[in-house]
């Protein structure tokens, strides 16, 4: 559990560091590791490049400042200045990265751009896995239940007041801007992950096993908020109490 503790202390570290820099100015040391760790080219749902972060440019064009700082664990926001031949304009950016499948950001508070229209992912259900799109998700099992907080699912310590809720197939398909961020089981569900076989019903020691864990997961609890445990990166199962639920997701939060 001692990587579960230092990525929490990691993530405090991040959020007091960002809200300090926020309130100062952002220096250019920090605006190009952000920079650094949003490189690449971001695509749309449709396939269009639409962004391309290479170096100190975005799009081709220099990257002269930052502002307005966000930061949290895995999750941030950042006011670009960048330089054009009409003159300087500002590109906000917003980020979810974990370093797996349900990676993405967001320019201006638009769509959701992803590096990959498909992402390798390590597990699915039913076909639907992190990083796809609602879209196909749709199409592949139908529109579920909204949840939302006057319409919320319970489940051990847990709620869940946002994605699409399944109650014939026991399933949770939580999603954000367009993107799958995780897919729940819930007791008695007839699905399975399709790679290991394992369904809401099997125990935590199955699941060490299957995916090579380095101990038997402990439940999510309040008093045991971090028992997430990374199989790949960016891919997270947690398990709720008294098997109240199966969990696999982009983000361990």
């Amino acid at each position: 559990m001692k990587r579960f503790a230092l990525f929490i202390l990691c993530a405090l570290v991040l959020l007091v560091s960002g809200q300090s820099e926020a309130a100062m100015g952002i220096s250019p040391d920090s605006v190009h590791r952000i920079l650094e760790r949003l490189a690449g080219t971001w695509y749309d749902e449709e396939g269009r490049a639409v962004l391309t972060i290479e170096g100190n440019t975005i799009n081709g064009c220099e990257v002269v400042g930052g502002d307005r700082l966000a930061n949290g664990p895995g999750s941030g926001s950042l006011d670009f200045s960048i330089r054009e031949a009409a003159g300087t304009r500002t590109l906000r950016i917003g980020w979810l990265l974990f370093g797996g499948p349900g990676d993405y950001i967001r320019l201006n508070d638009g769509e959701a751009l992803q590096r990959t229209l498909n992402p390798a992912c390590s597990e699915s259900v039913e076909g639907v896995r992190l990083g796809m799109r609602t879209r196909a998700v749709r199409e592949r099992l139908g529109a579920g239940q909204e949840l939302s907080r006057e319409n919320i699912c319970r489940a051990g310590d847990d709620t869940f007041a946002y994605g699409w809720y399944y109650p014939g197939k026991g399933l949770i398909v939580l999603h954000k801007d367009g993107i799958v961020t995780g897919l729940v089981l819930l007791p008695g569900s007839k699905l399975y992950f399709d790679r290991s076989g394992l369904g809401a019903n099997d125990g935590r020691a199955a699941y060490a096993r299957a995916y090579k864990m380095s101990e038997i997961p402990e439940e999510r609890t309040y008093n045991n908020p971090l028992a997430f445990y990374e199989i790949a990166p960016g891919e997270f199962f947690s398990f709720g109490k008294n098997g109240s639920y199966v969990r696999f997701s982009a983000v361990a939060h």
